[in-house]
């Protein structure tokens, strides 16, 4: 899949609190849990994502490209999947 955005569409926005849509466990191709990732990090909860599945996120955007809250919900997969790999 190829994404064509022109330059308004690919601003970022303000990030909002998160509306529970789901639509980030809709779009994830590997059927994780982003928001429930993203918001474990962010308590500092490395071992909840881990149990979540941190590691098999293939990186592909698609939770924070559908976040009508501007989550950088890749942004934190991307950092605590650093942090983990750095523990081992």
């Amino acid at each position: 899949m190829i994404l064509a955005l022109t330059r308004e569409e690919t601003k970022i926005l303000e990030e909002q609190n998160c509306i529970r849509c789901s639509e980030c466990l809709n779009a994830c191709p590997v059927n994780l849990q982003p928001i429930s990732i993203s918001n474990a990090y962010r308590a500092g909860d490395i071992e909840e994502t881990k149990r979540l599945g941190v590691l098999n996120c293939i990186d592909c955007g698609a939770c924070s490209y559908i976040c009508s809250s501007k989550i950088d919900i890749l942004g934190d997969i991307r950092a605590v999947k650093q942090k983990v790999l750095e523990s081992r």
